[in-house]
């Protein structure tokens, strides 16, 4: 797991450090990930990839599981362009739910 701030005004993300979660059956960590993962198999991600903040969080999560892969937004950001995909409040919702989540687990994280 890792995390990546972007400095405003630029394209780039600073360096992330990869962490790690030790997550045990049936604990709160686990029950995390996979209210995640329902989240984001239910979000829309932007097209053309990267062209659009649709969630309007200036925040990407990037996923990749043995079931799932998902990402929001361009390596270096939305480009503030035009989406044919667009978010709903639901969905801003859901997003912002799990952003929760990946900073709750990212904060956790050694």
């Amino acid at each position: 797991m890792t995390s990546s701030i972007r400095q405003k005004g630029t394209s780039e993300l600073w360096s992330a450090f990869p962490k790690t979660v030790a997550v045990a059956s049936d604990s709160d960590d686990e029950k995390a990930i996979h209210e995640l993962q329902a989240l984001l198999k239910d979000l829309p991600v932007e097209h053309p990839p990267g062209s659009k903040d649709i969630y309007g969080l200036d925040t990407s999560i990037a996923w990749n599981s043995d079931d799932l892969m998902w990402c929001n937004g361009g390596p270096e950001g939305c480009g503030g362009g035009h989406s044919f995909v667009e978010a709903d409040e639901e969905h801003k919702a859901k997003f912002k739910r799990a952003v929760e989540i990946v900073n709750g687990l990212v904060n956790k994280a050694k």
